[in-house]
């Protein structure tokens, strides 16, 4: 990763407001390469295990990871909103990419807040 000016300058004043107790931790926005929209990584990951798992064994594995578990989707019981704890070191978007790799996990991602675009519709024109 490139370290511009600006961004060194950005990761100072971070460090100031996590020194201050003023935020806990921050992320990175991330743009999407193909609609250029913004995307912010929220505290959350959603996980899905195989099938092959019971809910209660997912839990137990995710938990084992360092999350939180927060919810279980009611209709893929082997599916979870789990929450990142560990304030600064904690990167969701890293965390959910070394879960991936687990053979007992279906996916990870993490949970996105999303620029939205509008579509035009021919009579918006």
């Amino acid at each position: 990763m490139l370290v511009t000016p600006r961004r060194a300058s950005a990761g100072k004043t971070l460090e100031h407001l996590r020194s201050d107790g003023k935020i806990e931790f921050a992320n990175a926005v991330v743009r999407d390469a193909e609609t250029g929209l913004v995307k912010i990584p929220t505290d959350e990951i959603i996980v899905r295990c195989k099938r092959s798992m019971t809910p209660s064994e997912c839990r137990r594995l995710i938990e084992s990871s360092g999350l939180e578990v927060v919810r279980q989707n009611e209709f893929v019981p082997t599916q979870f909103i789990a929450k990142v704890v560990g304030g600064a070191q904690a990167d969701p978007v890293r965390i959910a990419a070394k879960l991936s790799k687990s053979a007992q996990i279906e996916f990870a991602a993490p949970n996105f807040l999303s620029q939205h675009q509008r579509l035009k519709n021919a009579s918006d024109q």
